[in-house]
């Protein structure tokens, strides 16, 4: 069962060849009271800054200028690559195990434990642990991280739980669903602000936002956007259709959306950031400079056409690949993708480079944090 619980962890990131169609249907309506600053990007066709992406036939690999250990997860725990020598080695304090209820539970002590509510790995440079949560629900500082529970049938009604890394200590606090079908709370996002809570619901996307004073436990409602996939530093990203495209992806067994738009969660303003007409667009992930990356697909077949980095609203952005990967890490101006075959470094100035290969017999690795 760990390995399917660690496997989680990566499908996530994981560059794929499927399209955010395999995603469950969710209504795509707006916030009926989000004020509207539109951004009127044109459709994208060729990269404006940067090197020219690779085809989709599959980069050599090439050894770095620097040396780091990069944080990554397999189906058997944590562990390091190590670099310029591009070799994994398990950690022996990285280890998992799942929890009676369905989460994580770090081998190591103090144990640290999640809900299966938060899926995610990640290691923390701070208290040198490996944490049974995911880079976005853990302390600016570092010291502690923060998951929600859900679990009616068993008299719980909705907590979120803060954990003290070093010593294992978890303050709890009610935070019970605020109406139905919503199954309780996530945590998305764990900043100086507070804690960032959205709404599970059962085959849709996570919607609404609240905000946690880690403190008091005290919850305020923000703005209440729908299809949110992230939350940053105050802002959600959410997928939506834009009125404008003539042949917008249908709903069917995923999430339609042509648009990434980013909603500020204290005025409801909204600013499309990304906009690709006849295409699907999929979040792949937010790097450390504000900006997005992000993949599209052929709507009908799910075929993935290219991944861009997307730095500023309305623009062209970066084409880093013609093809599908995700992000794992992201370091200043470095990002650790993903792909089906290997890990890759890309930076504007230098490009996209593929830095290991997987092999047949040592599976699937992947970047989990920044390089140490």
């Amino acid at each position: 069962m760990l390995r399917w619980a660690i496997l989680l962890v990566w499908i996530t990131v994981a560059a794929c060849s499927q399209a955010s169609s395999q995603q469950v249907a969710v209504s795509t309506q707006s916030p009926s009271h989000a004020a509207s600053t539109v951004v009127s990007p044109s459709p994208v066709a060729t990269p404006t800054l940067g090197h020219s992406a690779p085809s989709r036939s599959d980069l050599p690999v090439v050894r770095v200028g620097f040396s780091c250990r990069l944080p990554a997860v397999t189906s058997s725990g944590g562990g390091f690559l190590s670099f310029p020598d591009a070799t994994f080695a398990a950690d022996p304090t990285g280890g998992f195990s799942q929890t009676v209820q369905g989460g994580l539970v770090t081998n190591a002590s103090p144990k640290l434990q999640s809900s299966p509510l938060n899926g995610g790995v990640f290691f923390d440079a701070v208290e040198q642990r490996w944490l049974p949560a995911s880079d976005s629900q853990v302390s600016p500082d570092g010291s502690t991280y923060a998951y929600a529970t859900f679990d009616p049938s068993n008299g719980d009604a909705g907590h979120v739980h803060i954990v003290d890394i070093a010593t294992g200590a978890d303050r709890i606090f009610a935070a019970p669903a605020p109406r139905a079908p919503f199954q309780g709370f996530n945590v998305a996002d764990f900043t100086a602000a507070g804690i960032y809570l959205v709404a599970n619901q059962v085959d849709r996307l996570q919607t609404g936002a609240w905000l946690m004073d880690p403190a008091t436990g005290t919850v305020k409602a923000l703005a209440q956007v729908v299809n949110v996939l992230r939350i940053r530093n105050g802002y959600a990203w959410t997928l939506r259709v834009d009125p404008r495209d003539p042949s917008p992806p249908q709903p069917g067994k995923g999430t339609p959306g042509d648009s990434l738009v980013r909603v500020d969660l204290t005025s409801g303003v909204e600013t499309i950031w990304f906009y690709r007409p006849a295409e699907q667009v999929e979040l792949r992930g937010l790097d450390s400079q504000g900006g997005v990356v992000v993949a599209s697909f052929q709507p009908t077949t799910g075929i993935p056409i290219e991944t861009r980095l997307v730095e500023n609203a309305g623009s062209a952005g970066v084409l880093i690949y013609s093809g599908a990967l995700g992000l794992g890490a992201a370091e200043g101006t470095r990002l650790w993708l993903e792909g089906t075959t290997g890990i890759y470094l890309f930076s504007v100035d230098q490009g996209l480079q593929k830095v290991f290969e997987f092999t047949s017999t040592g599976g699937q690795i992947s970047p989990v944090g920044p390089c140490l």
